[in-house]
């Protein structure tokens, strides 16, 4: 069979999976084993069984990004949690909000998610990234909106990979002794800049740290619709970077 053809009737596969609102049961797979013997001994039948091979690929695919989930028995309960923080995202007195990523060791037991949005209201100390925490924690899923033209935060969430949010209750951190080459640029930033300011502005431009933005600030990037640039500017000065060290170097 030419390669073009395979290619072709698998791609036919994924996209009909595609085309699915819900994934199909898993009782499918019971019919790999008759689609093998079939692909074996009928030539004719080939292209079809490669493009039945391109939906169930899809299928694992989708089950691998999709475990593993909260449980309905953990949702709303509270759960010790170990794990290290990823991102700070929004950070102030009053509220905080990061990206968890939850040990390995939490997912065998709990069947948790191996990334978490949390928020912290009023916390007694600021978290840093990095930092090692054990939290007690409220989970909830991501629930989408009825109306179908509004902003669906749950796919946004999805594609970062996380599956689930909460509230912290308890947290003890621990800073983290090695720090990255990030990590160390932002903090020799905030000791030379921290005074001006537009400091939470020149952060998130430079290195894409957006927790010291104010809610002020977030709002007329909203109404102005400049909220990507925030959100992609750490990329874009790194690779400004590297141009310009290449060149440098030439």
């Amino acid at each position: 069979m030419h390669i073009k053809t395979i290619a072709f009737s698998f791609f036919i596969g994924v996209m009909v999976f595609q085309l699915n609102r819900e994934l199909p049961s898993i009782l499918f797979f019971l019919f790999l084993p008759l689609g093998a013997f079939i692909f074996a001994y009928c030539a004719w039948s080939r292209p079809f069984l490669i493009a039945v091979l391109g939906f169930f690929w899809a299928h694992i695919y989708a089950l691998l990004l999709l475990t593993p989930a909260l449980h309905q028995t953990h949702e709303n309960q509270l759960l010790p949690i170990t794990g290290k923080v990823i991102q700070v995202e929004r950070q102030n007195s009053g509220y905080q909000r990061l990206i968890f990523n939850v040990d390995a060791h939490q997912n065998t037991h709990h069947c948790l998610p191996d990334k978490l949005q949390l928020t912290w209201y009023f916390g007694d100390f600021l978290i840093s990234p990095d930092s090692r925490c054990e939290l007690l924690v409220r989970l909830k899923r991501f629930n989408r909106y009825a109306n179908p033209s509004g902003f669906d935060y749950e796919k946004l969430m999805f594609l970062k990979g996380i599956n689930a949010r909460g509230t912290i209750k308890q947290a003890q951190c621990k800073s983290s002794i090695k720090h990255g080459l990030r990590a160390n640029l932002i903090d020799r930033f905030e000791h030379e800049y921290k005074a001006l300011e537009n400091f939470g502005l020149m952060l998130a431009l430079t290195y894409g740290e957006r927790g010291e933005l104010s809610q002020q600030q977030w709002n007329t990037f909203k109404l102005t619709g400049t909220a990507n640039l925030i959100a992609i500017s750490g990329l874009h000065i790194s690779v400004i970077s590297v141009l310009a060290f290449l060149y440098w170097l030439n």
